[in-house]
């Protein structure tokens, strides 16, 4: 019992951390949720790495965006996977590669029900090879949760508006 309410007494600061990390994003306080989610997903929190991922992607920040999304998606996270499958669809932040953005779709719509109708919309603009190969990839995919390594920081990762809009 004494080591359930100790990992218990853990946990809860990362918890509070992800919820205010999470608020402020929804809230459009990008600062803050910089701030708060960072020091997560640094540490390999796939949630904290897909929220950081999206915060990125909002402000335009598309590199930032695909590496934070990209460790998450790798995780398996399905939010992080269907922003990585846009990413890919449209070309922000990579190359445009619609097979790519398919089989990160496949992953998501796996999990997540509302991928999948952007999953449908871009097969529609796919041919059956395409659509083949994407699903080939989705199906010999396989998470790689435990291989997390942080990334080193270059630079500013704050933007300077202190509303924390870019």
């Amino acid at each position: 019992m004494k080591a359930a309410i100790f990992l218990l007494a853990l946990c809860v600061p990362v918890w509070a951390g992800l919820a205010d990390g999470e608020h402020a994003a929804q809230n459009g306080d990008f600062r803050t949720a910089i701030a708060e989610l960072r020091p997560l997903a640094d540490q390999g929190s796939d949630e904290a790495q897909a929220w950081l991922g999206g915060v990125y992607f909002r402000q335009g920040n598309y590199e930032e965006a695909q590496w934070w999304l990209s460790l998450a998606a790798g995780q398996g996270h399905p939010v992080a996977q269907t922003f990585l499958g846009l990413m890919y669809q449209d070309g922000k932040g990579v190359p445009q590669d619609r097979i790519e953005a398919y089989q990160w779709l496949v992953l998501a719509s796996a999990q997540d029900a509302r991928a999948i109708g952007l999953r449908v919309r871009l097969a529609s603009l796919l041919t059956a090879a395409e659509i083949v190969e994407g699903e080939r990839r989705a199906e010999e995919w396989k998470p790689e949760k435990g291989l997390f390594v942080p990334r080193p920081k270059a630079g500013p990762v704050i933007p300077s508006d202190p509303r924390g809009r870019a």
